[in-house]
């Protein structure tokens, strides 16, 4: 074989090799380390409550098991407020729209008041006002008083609930209602991701933390270890 036979042979083996080597940041190419970025991080899980501001079971449940639970956890869990309840919707051959409520016009009150605030704050500081108001034992001086412990600004809420907005805030949460499939029989209605689930949903009154921790993904919190 001559030399110039030779060189031709190794700058065509050389040329291959350029063509079939991986891209840079390809997965065949990746370490331990950089496959990490490629792992798309799974969402939090969501419980989806559809209650009603002055129904003392929803309160209870708010208080003994949501609120509490969303303190130690609410880094690992989201919470999707729906305030409507068991309420009536009727709208007039002019658009009027008229809501009552199956504990009275406080309670309507109250759930528009929770409609603004989940719609004027960001949720952390809206999920600390809804807990604070279903957890207190006077819920006629709750707002007020939630909102200055929370540093809000009650009167810009409030305002936001005694107005035309206010309604159709609550307006849409029953629109939301409505389209539950099944439809609720009571409330609070839990569920997870949306979807209904009877025997979560039973288990959930009592301890929310250990259907949660059904739900979540590793690494998961410690709370889930002791349940």
């Amino acid at each position: 074989m001559t030399h110039k036979l030779a060189g031709l042979i190794t700058l065509v083996i050389s040329i291959g090799l350029l063509l079939i080597k991986p891209c840079p940041g390809s997965p065949a190419l990746a370490t331990r380390g950089s496959s990490d970025v490629l792992i798309k991080k799974a969402s939090p899980p969501v419980v989806n409550l559809y209650y009603e501001s002055l129904c003392p079971g929803c309160r209870a449940f708010a208080k003994e098991q949501l609120c509490p639970t969303w303190e130690k956890m609410g880094d690992y869990f989201l919470i999707e407020y729906v305030p409507y309840g068991n309420a009536k919707t009727n709208v007039s051959s002019s658009g009027e729209i008229t809501i009552s409520c199956q504990h009275g016009d406080d309670e309507c009150a109250g759930n528009r008041l929770h409609s603004c605030a989940l719609h004027v704050l960001h949720y952390k500081l809206s999920t600390k006002f809804i807990c604070c108001m279903e957890s207190s034992e006077d819920f006629d001086k709750a707002g007020p008083e939630c909102a200055k412990k929370l540093h809000i600004d009650f009167k810009a809420l409030k305002t936001c609930a005694d107005s035309s907005e206010g309604n159709y805030l609550h307006y849409l949460n029953g629109v939301q209602t409505s389209k539950l499939d099944p439809p609720h029989e009571w409330v609070p209605w839990i569920l997870f991701n949306s979807k209904y689930n009877k025997d979560d949903m039973a288990k959930a009154q009592d301890d929310l933390v250990s259907v949660l921790c059904e739900y979540l993904s590793d690494p998961k919190p410690h709370e889930c270890n002791e349940v």
